[in-house]
């Protein structure tokens, strides 16, 4: 399972999620904050690794912008002598992570962790928009890099079994029996941004992905 959460440091110094997050001054987009990236159960960063949360999750996007057109990229913390390398390997994708003791490194599908970072960045950085007027350009910016794909190699054009993890997968084949009918190409694509890099249950994937039947809300 690959897992990608945002946190944002709160004034007691605990985290909370970013996607509910509030920012309360123009400054907010400057706010301490963490990546966690957990990938087949190997955490590779956490809520240890702080940093300013927005200018990270920027250099993060565009990383993946320049790993989705060259095949490799790196970036670096903002504050920190951190150092994130992503290399495609056939079709895998290699991640290291260097300079906070030893280096740690995982491999996976590369359209199921393509899918993971944008899905959750996405949800950031759009949460972050309504949040910070003064920084909206910047933002856009970045949300804009992160989605973008080079020529004839849409991720959306990967079958979207290879663009989850099992688990979420399996939840939606189960979804659809019990519904008793195939999800549409758009109600699966939506359904494919809510659960992608998020940590959740098998129960908790049925409960997701059967609000697609339901008007949307905020599921969470």
């Amino acid at each position: 399972m690959i897992v990608v959460q945002s946190h944002v440091r709160t004034a007691s110094g605990s985290s909370s999620v970013a996607r509910v997050f509030r920012v309360r001054s123009q400054n907010s987009a400057w706010s301490k904050g963490a990546i966690e990236l957990t990938v087949d159960e190997s955490l590779l960063l956490g809520t240890r690794h702080w940093d300013y949360v927005f200018p990270l999750w920027a250099y993060f996007a565009d990383a993946m912008s320049r790993f989705r057109r060259h095949g490799e990229a790196s970036f670096q913390f903002p504050d920190q002598p951190i150092e994130v390398d992503i290399e495609r390997a056939a079709e895998a994708v290699r991640l290291r992570v260097r300079g906070d003791g030893p280096d740690r490194e995982a491999v996976t599908a590369e359209p199921r962790f393509v899918q993971a970072v944008r899905a959750r960045g996405a949800s950031f950085f759009r949460a972050a928009i309504g949040g910070c007027p003064n920084e909206r350009h910047s933002i856009e910016r970045s949300l804009t890099r992160l989605l973008e794909d080079p020529p004839g190699m849409a991720l959306s054009d990967s079958p979207w079994e290879r663009r989850l993890d099992v688990k979420h997968a399996a939840a939606f084949r189960h979804a659809e029996r019990m519904i008793r009918r195939p999800f549409s190409p758009s109600e699966r694509e939506t359904l494919i941004e809510e659960v992608a890099g998020r940590r959740c249950s098998f129960e908790k994937c049925i409960e997701l992905v059967l609000a697609v039947t339901e008007p949307w809300g905020d599921i969470g």
